[in-house]
């Protein structure tokens, strides 16, 4: 089966620990629905024996996740769509997550590049499927195009539960690096890795590993790679292409798509949620090319590095900018911290502060300022624990970092 790849979670660790300096006894890492398979298990544990490691069962060195005491997702059909058989059972209302996920600071997804008989896609989205504390997802089937592998709910602007899921205060709103892991892709979820024949791949496997902190973006890029690929003609299947696989990806980036009888609200707090970041389409499977990479938006960007393993730091330098927004440091953060850019020209520029719902709370720069690198202190008040968006503007370029409080 194309699933995750133990490497790449591997070097993750590797750069957690290693060069970001973060305890082990701090790392959790595992699916709660499914086992560890002992391949995986010796690969971490052999390295970093004190990390946690997760799996349904928790034996031979394992931890078994535990229900955290309250449901932590309420989905947003408020029992019209979801069922407890997939199409058919119970209405299905809410779900306990474990709280290996309800207490974390913050997560990351490391979901694998495939195709899905009932989604179309299987991405960061859906991975978490197998975060509740059920013993399967099927209660979430109902939301998706091909619930029980026919096409009942194809098409666009139906409630679809891979927004909820992006959405929810402990999944999508608390994951601070979204990963796809390319090394090879699945033509389905239970299918073997399949060469692809498009370009840049030729008939190879795809042997690339995909990133992004805007969710939206990179199931948007990864969307585009799927259904490039998995076409009509392609002996492997063409779930990708079934009518609607892209309507979450819309919704979740503009609730202009929502059905009109959903409004999304995972926490059933009354807060509905914001975009949750940038949709598009790339102008063709050649070029490849977004809005950003056309100079035509400030949407999309997709930068291809090659041969990335000794020379990261040398070929982003090389990557000419209008201008550029560090990590703030220290990250995570108490009550202050301070956040650098740096600009290529004198020009106008803004520097804000805004929730995970798109809610802007600060201004901490809005004016012209000199070519140059420059440096902003800031000091968060009575704002509470939580993940938060830096973003810096000028014009039509913008980037993004997310801010972790920790209080």
């Amino acid at each position: 089966m194309a699933e995750t790849s133990p490497q790449v979670v591997l070097a993750i660790l590797r750069q957690l620990v290693n060069q970001c300096g973060i305890s082990q006894e701090r790392i959790s890492v595992g699916d709660p629905m499914k086992h560890m398979y002992k391949h995986v298990y010796d690969m971490w544990h052999g390295e970093f024996p004190n990390v946690t490691y997760i799996d349904k069962k928790g034996t031979l060195g394992r931890t078994i996740p535990v229900a955290a005491g309250e449901p932590t997702m309420f989905y947003s059909d408020r029992g019209k769509v979801l069922r407890s058989g997939g199409t058919t059972g119970d209405s299905v209302f809410s779900d306990y997550y474990p709280t290996v996920i309800t207490e974390a600071s913050y997560v990351i997804t490391i979901p694998a590049l495939k195709a899905h008989a009932r989604a179309g896609v299987t991405l960061n989205a859906k991975v978490h499927f197998g975060s509740n504390m059920r013993s399967s997802a099927t209660h979430l089937h109902g939301g998706l195009p091909m619930p029980d592998k026919t096409p009942t709910r194809t098409g666009y602007g139906l409630y679809r539960v891979q927004v909820d899921l992006m959405g929810n205060k402990h999944l999508g709103e608390k994951t601070v690096l979204f990963v796809v892991d390319g090394l090879w892709g699945g033509s389905e979820a239970n299918d073997p890795p399949r060469k692809f024949s498009m370009g840049p791949f030729n008939n190879d496997w795809t042997s690339s590993v995909l990133v992004s902190q805007d969710q939206v973006a990179l199931e948007s890029v990864c969307f585009d790679f799927l259904k490039a690929e998995f076409t009509a003609d392609n002996p492997f299947g063409s779930y990708p292409q079934i009518d609607g696989v892209d309507d979450y990806i819309l919704q979740a980036a503009d609730s202009s798509f929502w059905p009109a009888d959903v409004d999304y609200d995972p926490e059933n707090d009354g807060s509905i949620i914001g975009s949750l970041g940038v949709c598009e389409h790339w102008n063709n499977s050649v070029d490849k090319k977004y809005s950003r990479n056309l100079g035509t938006g400030n949407g999309i960007e997709l930068i291809r590095i090659d041969n990335v393993l000794t020379n990261v730091g040398r070929i982003l330098a090389e990557i000419p900018r209008e201008f550029s927004l560090s990590q703030n440091y220290p990250n995570p953060f108490n009550s202050s911290t301070h956040i650098r850019y740096f600009l290529g020209a004198r020009r106008p520029v803004s520097l804000k502060i805004f929730d995970l719902r798109g809610r802007e709370l600060v201004t901490l720069v809005n004016r012209v300022e000199d070519e140059g690198e420059h440096e902003v202190l800031w000091s968060t008040g009575e704002l509470p624990s939580g993940t938060y968006l830096c973003r810096l503007a000028s014009g039509n370029a913008i980037e993004t970092r997310k801010l972790v409080l920790q209080k």
